[in-house]
C-alpha cells in the first residue's frame, strides 16, 4: 500500500453572532463571568488570552462537525496522512478575532498530544507567504488544516487608484464575492502564483461552508485543488458532499 500523501484543507471560520438592531455587537459575545480573560494552553506550552468568544451556537456546532471530519474522514481511508498541524490567526487580546482559532480548536484539542499550531500574526517567521508555500507545496507527507477570516482570504475593495475604499464609519469595505479576490489576499496571491489558473473558478468562502482541498497528482508533480462541503446534523459530522474539482 502506498504511503499516505499530505493534504491541506483551507476554510473560513464558522458562524459568529449576527448583529441585532438596538444592541451593541459586543454585548452578544460570550465573556468570563469574573470580567477577566478566557485562556487556552497550546500544545507547545504557550498560552493565549482574550476577553470574549464570538462564535454563535451554530458556529460552535460547526466547529464540532469539523472535529468529526478531521477525526473520521479527512484522510479518505488512509489515502492522506492524519491532520496534526493546524493554522489560525492570532486570537490574543481585544484587537484580534478569536473566530478562526475557535473554529479549529475542537479538532486540535481532540488530538492535543500530537497536534501543533501556527498562529498568523503571532508566530515570528510564519507569514502569509508561509501559508502560500503550504498551499502550493508538492510531495509533502504532512496534512494541515488552515482556517482564516474572509478579509484574509478574499481581501478588501479598492478604488481605481488601488486605494482601499472605506465605509461611513471608516472601516475598510470587504471585497464582494461577485468580484475576484483582491490581489493582496491569500486567494488573490495564490491565483497569481498559479498564473491565473483560479480566475472565475473560486466560490466565495462562506462561514462554516466551503472547504478548499489541496493535494498533488499521483506523480507528485501537479497541484490539485477541489472544493467540498460538510454534511452535519447539529454537532455530528455525517459526511462530505458536493466535492468538485477546481484545477
Amino acid at each position: 500500500m502506498p504511503e499516505p500523501k499530505g493534504v491541506v484543507y483551507l476554510l473560513r471560520h464558522a458562524h459568529d453572532y449576527k448583529k441585532v438592531e438596538g444592541k451593541k455587537e459586543s454585548d452578544l459575545w460570550d465573556k468570563p463571568s469574573d470580567g477577566g480573560d478566557f485562556s487556552e494552553k497550546l500544545p507547545d506550552g504557550r498560552e493565549v488570552k482574550f476577553p470574549w468568544k464570538r462564535l454563535s451556537e451554530d458556529g460552535r456546532n460547526e466547529a464540532e462537525c469539523i472535529k468529526g471530519f478531521v477525526a473520521q474522514a479527512a484522510t479518505e481511508n488512509g489515502k492522506y496522512a492524519p491532520i496534526h498541524h493546524f493554522v489560525a490567526q492570532d486570537p490574543n487580546g481585544r484587537e484580534h478575532s478569536q473566530n478562526t482559532f475557535y473554529t479549529i480548536w475542537p479538532a486540535l484539542n481532540n488530538d492535543f498530544n500530537n497536534a501543533k499550531i501556527n498562529l498568523l500574526g503571532l508566530d515570528g517567521g510564519f507569514s502569509e507567504q508561509s501559508i502560500l508555500d503550504l498551499l502550493t507545496r508538492k510531495g509533502s507527507s504532512e496534512s494541515i488544516m488552515i482556517c482564516l477570516d474572509r478579509q484574509c482570504l478574499w481581501g478588501y475593495k479598492r478604488d481605481g487608484n488601488g486605494k482601499h475604499i472605506h465605509d461611513s464609519e471608516g472601516h475598510k469595505v470587504k471585497q464582494s464575492y461577485d468580484d475576484p479576490p483582491e490581489e493582496s489576499s491569500i486567494l488573490g496571491q495564490l491565483d497569481q502564483r498559479l498564473g491565473g489558473a483560479l480566475k472565475g473558478k473560486l466560490i466565495g468562502p462562506e462561514k462554516g461552508g466551503i472547504i478548499y482541498k489541496f493535494t498533488t497528482s499521483d506523480d507528485g508533480q501537479s497541484l490539485k485543488i477541489s472544493s467540498l462541503y460538510l454534511d452535519r446534523s447539529g454537532t455530528t459530522f455525517k459526511g462530505v458532499k458536493n466535492q468538485k474539482e477546481i484545477i
